[in-house]
């Protein structure tokens, strides 16, 4: 079965991990309640976020989407992190994204939020769905190496580097 993991960074590393079982109830739970409610034809039954691409990831950006929503979804982009000081505010999101969107499908986000108000780390990032690449690793021909926040910059880090939830979304 898939998993999703929530990766905590200490001195610009991934320093431990937390593994959710079935993936779906973490990244893919918000795509699926976020495209549900802003983007799905409800006349076209089959149409799912799995074929929506770019106006999902848009929504992260747009002033009539929610700031809790556009904060959840923003942390499941690829290398998305959310810096210490963030914390609360995010745990807080996680558990206001649950409250509007939690029917009977798998939900990993009380647990998401409740790692993140006991972490000490300095960020936090997420290893979205075990079936894709692992991002938080750089991989050259002679080694493969934790991915550093503080040094890895766009060329080794496959032109996307890591960033901020926060600053992304609100611009602070």
């Amino acid at each position: 079965m898939s998993y999703c993991e929530i990766i905590a960074f200490r001195d610009g590393v991934p320093a431990e991990s937390k593994e959710f079982k079935n993936s779906y109830g973490g990244c893919a739970f918000v795509w699926d309640a976020l495209y549900t409610r802003y983007l799905k034809d409800p006349k076209n039954e089959y149409e799912n976020w799995l074929t929506a691409g770019k106006p999902l990831w848009d929504l992260a950006k747009l002033p009539f989407v929610k700031r809790f929503e556009r904060i959840v979804l923003a942390s499941t982009f690829d290398r998305a992190i959310i810096g210490k000081k963030d914390f609360a505010d995010y745990a807080k999101c996680l558990r206001m994204f649950e409250s509007a969107y939690h029917d009977d499908a798998v939900c990993h986000l009380p647990e998401w939020a409740d790692f993140v108000d006991t972490c000490d780390a300095e960020a936090i990032g997420f290893y979205g769905m075990s079936v894709s690449e692992y991002l938080w690793e750089v991989h050259s021909e002679d080694e493969t190496r934790p991915y550093n926040l503080n040094s890895d910059d766009n060329e080794i880090s496959f032109g996307q580097p890591h960033f901020d939830v926060y600053e992304y979304v609100l611009g602070v």
